[in-house]
């Protein structure tokens, strides 16, 4: 909102300042005794060493009840100008003919103290001393366009707190003077609409060294992470036109972070530097974030009309994953595919907040993890996860390799079956393989086909089992999970279960599987930042009833007897190759040494 001036007293003195303001482009308003009716008809004519001019028509009063309320008000008295006003009547002052003058400024300004100096030849000599400065002031010069991460619009950097006093120096040409000094900065926050974390208090200095203030590196909390804050603000005719503020993460700590482009939302923990630099026409967002502790979903594309920001933002981060970094789909709360990323992934993400168009490019590979598939939960062995997006095709593709251990009911023999999917998202339909080979029908039979065929011929709503796997899995094991690695400080710890299922397939369809059947556990540990040991247990009931030996030496069968499985497996990246052990203990009589397989891989680019 444009402020008012009233001079009081339209002589040469008040009428050169207010003249002044006019040309200046504010809103001034002349009340004048004897020469009201002069001015009326003929305006100001301005006669100065500076240049003469002339302005033909102005406010004028002859009454100060007639005037309009004031910003501040200038009054002439002995050839000396006062003037007085502003917000709840704070600033006070006075100016002489040889143009000294003094000011002090007082609540409810956002900054109160008091300046006194001299004009001399075009030349300003002041000094400013400073009680009180808030520093939200600075918000205005950031003109930080709002961001939605996923928590509503926030502006992509603001200080929230933080009070400055001390001493500024200001010296030169009166449009364009330099600036030193120093203000001292105590209960300073900072907030970014990437992190739900303010950072503070912050205890620091603004620091003016001419054309233009800092802030030094300086420290500070945000929740349990260790930041550091560096900014620097450039100065052109008294107006701080742009700015460049660097955040870092310090000591090992990570801060907590959330983010959305487009369909990609990820919430976790990250660790590196963001850069937000701009001014009044735009504002650049730079950084290296490695990603950890952290959630990736696909959501659904937001369905609202692009509107361009006033003083757009442009993006470019680029996100490395780190540990127990799990990638959901289509949903966290019902995932198909549920996976574990292998660290030094790296996507890149630009955003252009003039046209709205956004790109994520970049691929993860898969360290472990699982897809729900038919009744059965496929190991995952490897895969990669591949993002080609923007703003009008939003389908990352999937390259997996799962497998899960089955009972052939023919022969009662384990049969390996492996899960391959090379396709988008959105096209997510696997092949079906198995080792010994066995049919697609076989395959489906032993996946769970005749337990979806039996639901549905009795009338059983599949929504009936499947909800209560999704019930037990989210509401009880998910909190379950993340309790056991944070206290066992694991990596990866994953538990797929059945129990409800099957139970409600005891009751309801009147099946003998055994509640665990189906049931696996993993656990993975780095050893370092280049070996990962990982352990599965899986439990699964054979197909066909297994004898067992009583203690007077009858037979019984017992179809829900459970067969358990180990497997270790170690991955060790080296400086030269990927070195792969997985260790299955099956076959005692070699003394396990067929169970054992080594493989070796490496890449070569030119």
């Amino acid at each position: 909102m444009s402020k008012t001036y009233a001079i009081i007293g339209t002589g040469a003195i008040g009428g050169f300042y207010g003249a002044k303001l006019v040309r200046a482009g504010f809103d001034v308003h002349f009340l004048a005794r004897g020469d009201y009716g002069h001015i009326r008809d003929h305006g100001l004519v301005i006669e100065s060493k500076d240049g003469n001019f002339t302005l033909p028509r102005v406010n004028v009063y002859n009454n100060a009840t007639d005037m309009p309320a004031w910003a501040v008000a200038f009054r002439t008295i002995a050839g000396k100008i006062s003037f007085d006003g502003g917000p709840g009547n704070s600033i006070h002052g006075w100016m002489d003919p040889q143009l000294a003058f003094s000011a002090v400024l007082q609540d409810p300004l956002p900054i109160t103290g008091n300046i006194q100096g001299r004009v001399t030849q075009d030349r300003i000599h002041a000094a400013f001393y400073i009680d009180s400065g808030d520093l939200l002031i600075l918000n205005s010069i950031l003109k930080s366009p709002p961001v939605n991460m996923g928590a509503g619009p926030r502006p992509a950097i603001h200080f929230t707190a933080g009070v400055a006093s001390g001493r500024l120096f200001v010296d030169g040409e009166v449009n364009d003077p330099d600036i030193t000094g120093q203000l001292d900065v105590v209960g300073g926050g900072i907030l970014t609409a990437y992190s739900p974390e303010e950072a503070g208090p912050i205890r620091t200095s603004l620091i003016f060294d001419g054309k233009g203030f800092h802030i030094p590196r300086t420290f500070a909390s945000a929740g349990s992470s260790k930041l550091s804050v560096e900014a620097s603000f450039a100065i052109d005719h008294w107006i701080p036109l742009s700015w460049d503020i660097s955040l870092a993460t310090e000591a090992g700590t990570a801060v907590r972070m959330r983010a959305r482009f487009g369909r990609l939302n990820a919430e976790g923990s990250a660790s590196g530097t963001l850069r937000v630099a701009g001014d009044d026409r735009r504002t650049n967002i730079e950084g290296s974030l490695l990603i950890s502790d952290c959630r990736i979903t696909l959501g659904q594309a937001p369905i609202v009309k692009f509107v361009p920001d006033e003083s757009p933002t442009y993006a470019n981060v680029t996100v490395e994953t780190g540990k127990r970094v799990e990638f959901h789909w289509p949903s966290e709360d019902v995932p198909v595919i549920r996976t574990t990323a292998s660290p030094g992934g790296r996507i890149a993400v630009t955003y252009r907040g003039d046209t709205g168009a956004y790109t994520v490019k970049g691929a993860m590979g898969v360290q472990g993890g699982e897809i729900y598939y038919f009744d059965r939960s496929f190991i995952m062995k490897k895969g990669s996860i591949t993002f080609n997006e923007n703003e009008a095709t939003f389908d990352p593709w999937i390259i997996a390799r799962a497998e899960v251990r089955e009972w052939d009911p023919a022969t009662g023999a384990e049969v390996r079956v492996y899960l391959d999917a090379d396709s988008p998202f959105s096209k997510f339909s696997p092949r079906f393989s198995s080792d010994p080979p066995h049919t697609d029908s076989d395959i489906l039979a032993m996946i769970g086909a005749p337990f979806v065929n039996r639901a549905e011929s009795q009338g059983v709503g599949m929504a009936a089992l499947m909800y209560s796997d999704i019930l037990g899995q989210n509401l009880v094991l998910r909190p379950f999970e993340q309790k056991v690695r944070q206290v066992l400080n694991l990596d990866m710890f994953s538990v797929r279960t059945q129990i409800l299922q099957n139970l409600v397939a005891q009751k309801v369809l009147g099946t003998t599987v055994n509640p665990l059947d189906n049931t696996s556990v993993s656990l993975g540990k780095y050893l370092g930042n280049d070996l990962f040991l990982e352990m599965l247990v899986r439990l699964q009931q054979p197909q066909i009833p297994v004898a067992v030996i009583t203690p007077g030496g009858g037979l019984i069968a017992a179809s829900t007897q459970l067969q358990p499985d180990l497997e270790l497996s170690l991955e060790w990246a080296t400086p030269f190759f990927l070195l792969d052990w997985s260790f299955q203990p099956q076959h005692p009589e070699t003394m396990f040494l067929s169970d054992n397989s080594l493989s070796f891989s490496w890449r070569i680019s030119y």
